[in-house]
């Protein structure tokens, strides 16, 4: 069954909130510090690389499902790779560092750290075998109109923080 753009749209706000939580929480148990991440200037938590990554990491190892080894393995290094790759971008357009791993054990240029590599894998695991049944069951469950009155919302409130996002570094 192909997904609806209801859904997708869901599924992005939930996973980008999710990631603003786990984030948020790193960073608080890490040094003590509310720092504002993600969209939350605007009154939105989230962030939408989790948004993105989630669903495409999920639809990737599909196949993978009954060897949970390969999972967490596949999961940590895609998810550093593109660690790696959007911490350079964002550290070269932007001029800042949006992260810093440097702290950690075996880390490298601060962008990403073997500690955190090891933790998504983990963390993908959850989100493969408990969190993405959970989120499906329950969106399948929502009765249409609200669902879609709900995510169109959202998407079209993503859209407003994305333009006061780029208009902040930009313009």
């Amino acid at each position: 069954m192909k997904p609806s753009t209801n859904r997708i749209i869901l599924s992005f706000f939930f996973y980008g909130m999710l990631g603003w939580i786990i984030e948020t929480a790193f960073i608080y148990l890490s040094i003590h510090q509310y720092i504002a991440r993600g969209w939350i200037q605007y009154g939105l938590p989230l962030i939408p690389l989790y948004g993105v990554c989630c669903p495409l990491l999920i639809k990737l190892l599909r196949r993978l499902r009954r060897k949970p080894v390969l999972i967490f393995a596949y999961s940590a290094c895609f998810i550093t790779v593109i660690e790696f790759i959007i911490g350079y971008i964002l550290t070269f357009v932007f001029n800042y560092n949006f992260w810093n791993y440097s702290n950690l054990p075996f880390s490298y240029k601060g962008i990403i750290a073997l500690p955190v590599s090891l933790s998504w894998g983990a963390l993908s695991l959850l989100l493969v075998y408990w969190l993405d049944p959970k989120l499906k069951s329950l969106i399948y469950r929502l009765r249409r109109m609200p669902s879609e009155a709900i995510s169109w919302s959202l998407a079209l409130y993503s859209v407003i923080c994305s333009v006061l996002f780029l208009d902040k570094y930009f313009f």
